[in-house]
């Protein structure tokens, strides 16, 4: 199931852009993807630069990213994330369809009825708690908790 998770979007060789030749041949561009489970996704923005002979060029990029451990692996290589978004499923029975918020924190919790087990806790920038846990455990039951990365905060510009 490991391999399943890490694994995010199908894909079809007639979404596939003629532009990809510009990018050689280990990228490709997609004018479509198909998100092959149900969990939650990370958005990460973040600052990448390219170095030529003279000037470093700062761009914004953007990932989307199927594990928590992905955005996490991001930050241990030294890259600026400017902004984390968590795309949350919503149930199909209430339409299902997706929602977006800001990433405040990931948190990692020991299982109560398993301490052996791990679970996510993300916690959103509007104060909501989502919950990754294979045991179906509620925000308020763990106790053992360890913060894994606090997100940049929003800023807000002035005009």
């Amino acid at each position: 199931m490991h391999l399943l998770l890490d694994s995010m979007f199908l894909t079809n060789d007639t979404n596939k852009s003629s532009l990809s030749s510009l990018f050689g041949d280990s990228q490709n561009l997609w004018s479509g993807a198909e998100l092959q489970i149900r969990i939650f996704w990370f958005l990460v923005e973040f600052e990448a630069s390219n170095q030529d002979d003279v000037d470093e060029l700062k761009m914004i990029s953007t990932l989307l990213l199927s594990r928590p451990e992905h955005v996490l692996g991001l930050v241990q290589q030294g890259v600026k994330i400017l902004s984390v978004y968590l795309m949350i499923p919503l149930p199909s029975f209430e339409g299902g369809g997706w929602d977006m918020a800001r990433l405040k924190e990931i948190w990692e919790a020991v299982e109560p009825a398993a301490p052996r087990m791990k679970a996510k806790i993300y916690a959103t920038a509007d104060g909501f708690h989502f919950v990754e846990s294979k045991l179906g455990t509620t925000v308020n039951e763990f106790k053992d908790r360890e913060l894994l990365l606090r997100c940049p905060a929003v800023t807000t510009k002035s005009a």
